[in-house]
């Protein structure tokens, strides 16, 4: 017998050689594989068939629903800007702001105040400030009358106190009321030469508190020659004269001793610049000295008299062919070219005349209803719900229209260097 293990015979296996090779069946363990690797296929493709998980919708913002406004308010708040609008008319032209300055200052205000109202859709509000505004225009307008008188006595106050530029605003004014004013016909040619008579009065003032009798007798007299009706003038004349009854005077001394104040005068203006005043006195102390002699002078006080004077007109018409003139000759020069003053007012023109050329976004709301226009604009737009659009500084009028509805306009100003605008447009009153 070998030395081999033996085993037992299955007493239950049939008798000669097993089928499968001698082992166990293995077909229940390749099925087995077979299910598995069928189930991942099977998740692998769906896994390419499906998409991606979406990400977690975000929370909507609520929005909040516009109140309809009260179509009688809107009504009552465009029928009274229509007033006011036509009660400034016949106010304009009679310079309000000269002879009621805090009245139209109030006026003004509560203008501005109804159309922005009115730009919210605040009617309320709108029928509070027009109302206040039309009642403030009517007061003026029953001082109308009165106006030229007033203007009268502005326009000589400022005479006697050498202020010429408002003198000749106020005759101007004047003079548009009633063209055939007699009183503002004869004023006139003492207002043009005002601050240069009070200038010499002031001078005679001054030498006469010293008791410089001289030059005292020399500033009355210039003076009394440019208006011997200047308040005081005759009463000064008279005392230096009576105070020198027994002097001889040195003539060319007291004029050379006169150039000498009138320079320093001058460059003392200069140095505060004063231009206006300034070239004034360079002029009076041309008379004394010849021109040739302060001729540097003059024409640097009157180029920079006329730059600032140019300047004040640019400003208030910044889109015009004058202000474009202005500024192209003016980012020509050097900064160093003006003075520390003048040089501000340069950038500060500088600054506004290229803001105002530099459109601003503004952000135009609606209801995907209503069809909107701009007044000036040559096309409008289709019903949207938001719509961004870029406009120069100034104001317009949004016009809102839709089919069985009544139009709604909504006034809006475009600020120059800000930075967007938002007008909410849209027409909820229906016509029927």
């Amino acid at each position: 017998m070998d030395d081999d293990v033996l085993i037992p015979a299955d007493l239950n296996a049939p008798d000669g050689p097993s089928s499968g090779g001698g082992g166990p069946s293995r077909g229940p363990l390749w099925a087995a594989l077979v299910v598995v690797l069928a189930g991942i296929g099977l998740i692998f493709w769906l896994s390419r068939r499906l998409p991606d998980t979406p990400p977690p919708r975000p929370t909507p913002v609520p929005v909040t629903p516009t109140p309809t406004p009260d179509p009688a308010l809107r009504l009552e708040a465009e029928a009274l800007s229509g007033r006011l609008i036509a009660a400034l008319q016949p106010l304009r032209s009679a310079a309000p702001e000269l002879w009621a300055a805090a009245e139209w200052e109030a006026l003004m205000k509560r203008q501005r105040e109804g159309n922005q109202a009115m730009a919210g859709r605040d009617y309320a509000a709108a029928v509070g400030a027009y109302g206040d505004a039309v009642s403030l225009a009517e007061d003026l307008a029953e001082q109308l009358p009165e106006a030229p008188q007033l203007l009268f006595v502005l326009a000589r106050a400022a005479v006697e106190s050498g202020q010429r530029d408002e003198a000749l605003a106020a005759l101007d004014a004047l003079q548009t009321l009633e063209p055939g004013h007699a009183a503002a016909r004869a004023l006139r040619p003492r207002a043009e030469v005002s601050d240069q008579t009070f200038a010499a009065r002031e001078r005679a003032l001054d030498a006469m508190e010293r008791e410089d009798w001289p030059m005292a007798f020399l500033a009355v007299n210039r003076a009394a020659e440019l208006d011997e009706d200047f308040p005081n003038v005759r009463d000064m004349r008279a005392a230096v004269r009576e105070q020198l009854a027994d002097e001889v005077l040195d003539r060319d001394a007291l004029r050379e001793r006169e150039r000498a104040e009138l320079v320093e005068r001058a460059e003392a203006l200069e140095a505060e610049e004063n231009w206006r005043g300034a070239h004034r006195a360079w002029l009076e102390a041309a008379r004394v000295a010849g021109e040739d002699a302060v001729s540097a002078g003059l024409e640097r006080t009157r180029r920079f008299q006329v730059l600032e004077e140019r300047i004040v007109r640019a400003s208030a018409s910044l889109r015009s062919g004058l202000a474009n003139d202005l500024a192209e000759e003016l980012q020509a020069l050097e900064e160093t070219a003006f003075p520390e003053g003048l040089g501000g007012r340069v950038a500060d023109f500088l600054t506004q005349w290229r803001l105002e050329r530099t459109p601003v976004p503004v952000r135009f709301t609606s209801d995907a209803e209503t069809e909107v226009r701009v007044l000036r604009m040559a096309a409008g737009w289709e019903p949207f719900v938001e719509r961004t659009v870029e406009f120069l500084p100034g104001d317009y009028i949004a016009v809102g229209s839709r089919l069985g509805h009544r139009d709604v306009r909504v006034p809006f100003t475009v600020p120059p260097g800000s930075e967007g605008v938002e007008v909410d447009v849209r027409v909820e009153e229906g016509l029927f």
